[in-house]
């Protein structure tokens, strides 16, 4: 019994290969579309990649490398040592300058002040007599105007002759003769008896006029 329908022809060798190319190119397509979403693979920045191969570079080194300087070679304690070496070094410094100031104070205080030279005292003769000048210096000395020494001296030597020991049996005493005493003390004593002629030459105004010499 013949067959019916329409005969078709066998496909040949070429056709077949064709189409087991076409389906094999579209699966590729497919497993890149899943492997790189994005469309493609990632092309690669030159200078992005060599930024960052420079920077784990340096991370690298900042891990490997030491610190410079000598504390890098040195362990914790080591360095606490030192430190503390330093401070006692800067303690000691310190002590030096403060016993080097307490030196030159107490040298200071060692050093004597100069000296204020003593009032001149009055020069006497070998007999303990008053001179001419010696009588112009105590005059000076308790107080009396210097312009006024000259005659203070003259009435000194007219009055005693320059004998501290002088005395009179009216009660004048002293170099001066002094009667009635307005300054206290030992009228006898050259200093005070030439305090009171002083006082005495005051109260006259400035002059001699209690003296008849």
């Amino acid at each position: 019994m013949a067959r019916l329908g329409r005969l078709h022809p066998r496909p040949s060798q070429i056709t077949l290969l064709t189409a087991r190319l076409t389906v094999t190119a579209g699966a590729l397509s497919a497993l890149v579309v899943l492997a790189f979403p994005s469309g493609g693979p990632r092309q690669p920045r030159p200078g992005a990649d060599l930024a960052a191969a420079a920077a784990r570079a340096r991370a690298g080194s900042s891990q490997t490398d030491p610190p410079a300087g000598p504390a890098a070679s040195q362990s914790q304690p080591e360095r606490r040592a030192q430190y503390a070496i330093e401070r006692a070094v800067v303690a000691d410094r310190r002590a030096d300058a403060r016993a080097a100031a307490a030196r030159r104070a107490d040298l200071a205080l060692s050093v004597p002040a100069p000296s204020v030279p003593a009032p001149s005292v009055p020069v006497t003769t070998a007999a303990g007599h008053f001179s001419f000048t010696a009588l112009e210096a105590l005059w000076e000395r308790a107080g009396g105007p210097s312009w006024a020494a000259s005659q203070a001296a003259s009435i000194a030597e007219c009055e005693s002759g320059g004998n501290p020991r002088a005395y009179n049996p009216s009660g004048a005493s002293g170099l001066w003769q002094i009667l009635g005493q307005p300054v206290p003390g030992n009228i006898f004593d050259p200093l005070v008896n030439a305090e009171n002629a002083v006082a005495k030459f005051r109260a006259s105004g400035d002059t001699f006029a209690q003296w008849v010499c």
